[in-house]
């Protein structure tokens, strides 16, 4: 199994700072569809003049484009959610570490609610974009992935724990990548539900999510 994920919003604390930070991830066994679907999108609407991007971000899409794609999205039995961080609730001594609040906030919640997914023996590969800019936080960001992946499978009491053999992580170009495009949208409309009480987007997503892929810190 694949988990695509992206985040909207920022994780710091200025006074010009979001207020919310919202991690959305898509699992996915089989990608084929929805990068089908995205491709044949983009040239539909890059023929008509109205995207002329070359890969979908829902805060350079029109409204209209928006709420197609969602609806597009949604038409499929997928399984996405959410993990919505109120910021002002966030401790003091997590403010100091961002890059450990990053990994806390966008693995350990995640992993708990993906592992009833996963299928006993089955490998986990994660897919993020390519935001981490040094090559030993990535690799910092791997290491947290492996031992969560670890961890939870223990708390779990899965029969086959997730050794480190069994969970990959990928640093992708979105670009390339149609899925981290989809799950860009679909935390695109979170966002705008907790960040500018625009709920619109939502609405059309809501009848998709599943209770048990939501989660809100703290």
């Amino acid at each position: 199994m694949k988990i695509f994920i992206d985040e909207c919003g920022d994780l710091g604390f200025s006074a010009n700072a979001t207020g919310f930070y919202v991690v959305g991830f898509l699992m996915l066994d089989n990608e084929w569809r929805i990068n089908v679907d995205f491709k044949r999108l983009l040239r539909k609407w890059r023929e008509k003049g109205k995207y002329k991007h070359d890969e979908f971000k829902f805060s350079k899409a029109s409204d209209s484009i928006r709420k197609e794609i969602l609806e597009e999205l949604c038409s499929h039995d997928l399984d996405f959610g959410f993990v919505v961080l109120r910021k002002s609730k966030v401790h003091e001594h997590l403010r100091d570490d961002l890059n450990l609040l990053y990994r806390y906030v966008v693995i350990d919640p995640i992993m708990e609610m993906a592992l009833p997914f996963l299928g006993e023996g089955e490998r986990l590969r994660i897919v993020v974009d390519r935001s981490i800019p040094q090559r030993k936080l990535q690799y910092e960001f791997n290491t947290y992935v492996e031992l969560k992946g670890y961890y939870y499978s223990r708390k779990a009491e899965r029969q086959l724990p997730l050794y480190r053999d069994m969970i990959a992580t990928e640093h992708v170009d979105s670009q390339s990548e149609p899925c981290l495009q989809a799950v860009d949208c679909l935390v695109g409309a979170e966002f705008q539900r907790f960040e500018m009480r625009n709920y619109d987007y939502h609405n059309i997503i809501e009848p998709a999510m599943k209770g048990e892929l939501f989660r809100f810190l703290w």
